[in-house]
């Protein structure tokens, strides 16, 4: 098996990025819980200064874990007026919470791959990673714990076990290949990806099935043959029922959780103001406007196209999820509703550029990637309504 195709991987910008601080449109001190670290808290404890004892008291302890009050504005207790951290200004490193540290980095690492990837719930880290025309870039590590699993001698791994990993990789590398063919339009790209997924479903993961699901994946990644394969999605005709059902739960859920995640500073800045609109669009009950989707699918789709590439690498697809089935569902979904997301953003807007794209999906990532409990939402809604099957996923790409 060809393992070296297969490594460790780094976006690019991961070394180059940094923080813009108080010039920030978002704060990321600001309207989510941030949790301290147990090795920072008692840092904290043995600092003497007065502004580690008004840190500790600007702290609240819940079952799990122990983390920043937050202010009137939601904002951490701990910022100020110049949008700078006091603790980051005055305290030792060591007094800083490892999740301020990080963010926002990301790293993955399931056992045999490992990711260092951002969250575009930064908004400094979404203008430079979606704005790359060329795509999204992640490059080899200079470690490879899948191919040093694999070859070592102790490794903790049984060869079917390596082999699922393998496959599981194959299938990563066979998706990004077809995501990435700009000579299909992105939403035909993301039904090839569902058949092939399909297809793959169908093959027990298994060293002798090896040549079998190389087939399936060599088939749907032909350029040539993808084609084909596009119009057979023509043959799925949009179900309005279901589309209806999957926003309107969208409309529920942004209903309850909405304003919760408003910037907290700049708030006469054009992006900002939008975001109040939308606010008050989502205030009761409402349909979807659709009217931008095909501008942002014609002007901007290299944006989503960045934005579906980070999230197969920043969720480890689809090594994470129970099968390929649920993995083609979970990402037509997500396009999906960030489709839908940012058209209804921009509801009353006369043009949007690719500044506004880009503001909209990283608000969207902060309301539904980077908070946990959102994200266990969106998996409950697929398991109870289990009926997104493939002709399900694929009439909703139909009705774009």
């Amino acid at each position: 098996m060809a393992w070296d195709m297969f490594c460790d991987q780094q976006i690019d910008v991961f070394e180059s990025f940094r923080c813009v601080t108080g010039h920030c449109l978002y704060s990321c001190c600001a309207n989510w819980q941030i949790i301290v670290d147990d090795n920072c808290l008692q840092e904290l404890k043995d600092n003497p200064s007065r502004l580690a004892k008004k840190t500790l008291k600007n702290m609240e302890q819940s079952q799990a874990s122990t983390f920043f009050k937050l202010g009137l504005t939601n904002r951490c207790r701990l910022l100020q007026r110049d949008m700078l951290c006091s603790i980051q200004c005055s305290l030792p490193a060591e007094c800083i919470p490892l999740i301020c540290k990080k963010f926002p980095r990301i790293d993955h690492d399931n056992g045999v791959i490992h990711i260092r990837s951002l969250t575009i719930s930064c908004s400094e880290a979404a203008r430079l990673i979606l704005s790359k025309k060329d795509g999204v870039v992640f490059r080899p590590m200079a470690t490879d714990q899948l191919a040093d699993a694999i070859n070592a001698e102790n490794s903790s791994l049984s060869p079917t076990d390596a082999y699922i990993a393998y496959a599981e990789c194959a299938v990563h590398a066979h998706t990004l290949q077809i995501l990435r063919n700009r000579t299909l339009p992105l939403p035909n790209r993301l039904g090839i990806i569902a058949l092939m997924l399909e297809q793959a479903e169908a093959i027990e993961l298994h060293p002798e099935n090896d040549s079998q699901l190389q087939r399936v994946l060599a088939s749907f990644s032909d350029a040539h043959r993808s084609a084909s394969y596009a119009e057979e999605l023509n043959t799925y005709t949009c179900d309005v029922a279901t589309r209806k059902q999957f926003e309107d739960w969208m409309a529920s859920d942004l209903r309850k959780h909405q304003i919760q995640s408003l910037p907290v500073k700049n708030v006469y800045a054009k992006p900002v103001r939008r975001l109040a609109r939308f606010v008050q669009y989502t205030s009761a009950f409402f349909d979807f406007d659709h009217r931008h989707i095909p501008l942002l699918l014609r002007e901007y789709d290299y944006l989503f196209e960045n934005y579906l590439v980070l999230l197969l690498y920043n969720t480890l697809f689809p090594y994470e999820h129970e099968n390929f089935r649920f993995a083609y569902q979970y990402l037509i979904l997500r396009f999906y509703m960030v489709l839908v997301f940012t058209s209804h953003f921009y509801k009353d807007a006369t043009t949007i550029s690719e500044t506004d794209v880009i503001f909209a999906l990283s608000y969207y990532s902060r309301l539904y990637e980077h908070i946990e409990e959102r994200s266990v939402i969106f998996y409950g809604f697929l398991d109870q309504h289990g009926h997104f099957d493939l002709a399900t996923a694929l009439s909703m790409l139909r009705s774009l």
